[in-house]
């Protein structure tokens, strides 16, 4: 899928960037140093509902054989998208600003990846979204385009990151032209010890593919609350006459400490324009049922394996999806607190379906 392949893109083109001292237009400056990095900027979330699995798209039931545990187990695979995203933050200030542009405020690198020259300037005190950062970092293509714009300070620590992933390096898929990634990371909130979101527009709609998706993070001590959306423009489930698209709507829970994750999704059509109720009006279970009922099936032993283990909400070890529903495992801490997630709430669907991530405040 395109989604991880920007990621990767990304990844590699500041690593060989890091590797090129061909800088220019220096100049020094003695509070531009090592202490501008963040100390610490990444929230990790337990493999129970992080972790690289297939995450469908497109048409999902392949031969009759799709179930509830199928739908809840490639939820693993879209958090770990938007866990990983953050690995670009962590490569970029460990390799370029640790390494390489120690009290520098303006330089340029040659690509190794596209042979295009990419120029960077840092500016201190900018504003961005009303926000004051104490620091504000740009990276453009030869020929202007942004490609990256970094913001954060430190006390406390506060970053925006907003990548285009076509402008790192043109000799990737054109298709991505379009295609923007935020992340924002936060340890001033009212209700987590630190947050961080992600947001993602403008993947090419491919038929097995999402093109845009938005996820929350936020921890507090051994617990994260996650929830979040991904837009599927073709997807269909069981009714191949569906259109329209639908959003993978879900919140979840994690205890870092237990390996343990709580999760509930809705598959809400990418048109609905209100979060209240969707996790539940369009449960995997609801949705399942609709569609089989839709397309006639009345195969009871199939209509049972397709809705098996599709009761919310589903519970998760480190090897992933456990069971569903009144099956709660025994033998882990799956308390009544924690599995109570009524009060998180997905993303508005039509808002995804529309989202456009942009360099612009």
């Amino acid at each position: 899928m395109k989604t991880k392949a920007i990621f990767l893109l990304v990844l590699s083109i500041i690593l060989s960037n890091c590797n090129d001292k061909d800088l220019d237009q220096t100049k020094p400056d003695p509070v531009l140093n090592n202490s501008i990095v963040p100390d610490d900027y990444v929230i990790d979330i337990p493999d129970a509902l992080s972790f690289d699995v297939s995450l469908a798209g497109g048409r999902v039931l392949q031969d009759n054989t799709i179930a509830g545990e199928d739908i809840y187990e490639s939820l693993r695979g879209f958090i770990w998208v938007g866990e990983s995203s953050v690995e670009i933050l962590v490569e970029l200030f460990n390799n370029i600003f640790n390494a390489e542009v120690e009290n520098l405020i303006s330089f340029s690198v040659t690509s190794d990846d596209d042979g295009r020259q990419k120029d960077f300037l840092i500016n201190q005190n900018s504003t961005f979204e009303q926000v004051d950062f104490r620091y504000d970092l740009t990276m453009t293509d030869a020929d202007g385009s942004l490609a990256a714009r970094i913001l954060w300070s430190l006390d406390p620590v506060e970053i925006v990151a907003i990548l285009s992933p076509y402008h790192i390096n043109r000799n990737e898929d054109a298709s991505l032209e379009n295609a923007v990634l935020r992340i924002d990371y936060s340890e001033d909130d009212d209700d987590y010890n630190e947050t961080m979101q992600v947001a993602i527009s403008g993947l090419p709609e491919a038929a097995d593919d999402l093109n845009n998706l938005k996820m929350f993070i936020g921890k507090t001590d051994n617990l994260l609350d996650i929830y979040g959306n991904s837009n599927h423009p073709n997807l269909t489930i069981i009714d191949s006459t569906f259109t329209g698209g639908r959003n993978y709507a879900f919140v979840a829970r994690a205890n870092e400490e237990a390996e343990i994750g709580v999760a509930a999704i809705g598959l809400p059509p990418s048109a609905v324009d209100t979060n209240e109720d969707i996790i539940d009006d369009f449960s995997v279970f609801n949705v399942l049922e609709s569609e089989l009922n839709a397309v006639g099936i009345t195969d009871q032993a199939l209509i049972d394996q397709i809705l098996a283990n599709a009761i919310a909400p589903a519970y998760f070890d480190n090897d992933g999806f456990i069971s569903s529903g009144p099956n709660i495992p025994a033998n882990l801490p799956f308390t009544e607190d924690f599995i109570d997630l009524s009060e998180l709430t997905p993303f508005v669907p039509r808002e995804i379906r529309d989202l456009s991530v942009s360099f612009s405040d």
